[in-house]
């Protein structure tokens, strides 16, 4: 993960070079150190592309569910891409979603961090 300021830096000279930031922030809520916070793209920069998922912060691998933030000069061509390759995400996919969002949910998925964490400081042996 990059820290805020490695990622405020790659948006601006992104921004000064007129190139387009795609951002995958699949891991966006996996933070073992919240001290250091975290940030997205979008705090940085109005043109950035955001690539996210409810794979890993929320745990539903395999549910293939995601979404895309982009600016709005891009919502018609992006929405005609998007035609082209699929039609839409399955619905039990669409509603487990949405639950992801309610406030109930924030300390299940904390917990869910700092699981993560224990296992990344765990030492593997063959």
């Amino acid at each position: 993960m990059l820290s805020r300021e490695e990622l405020e830096h790659l948006c601006k000279v992104c921004h000064e070079n007129e190139i387009r930031f795609i951002s995958d922030e699949i891991y966006h809520g996996i933070v073992y150190d919240k001290s250091k916070g975290e940030a997205t793209a979008l705090s940085f920069s109005k043109s950035a592309i955001v690539i996210n998922s409810f794979s890993k912060y929320y745990s539903m691998s395999g549910w293939r569910l995601g979404w895309l933030v982009v600016p709005p000069e891009l919502v018609s061509n992006t929405n005609a891409l998007q035609q082209n390759l699929f039609i839409n995400a399955p619905t039990l996919s669409q509603n487990g979603g949405l639950l992801c969002w309610d406030e109930d949910t924030t300390e299940e998925l904390e917990e869910n961090v700092k699981e993560y964490k224990k296992v990344s400081l765990m030492k593997w042996q063959p």
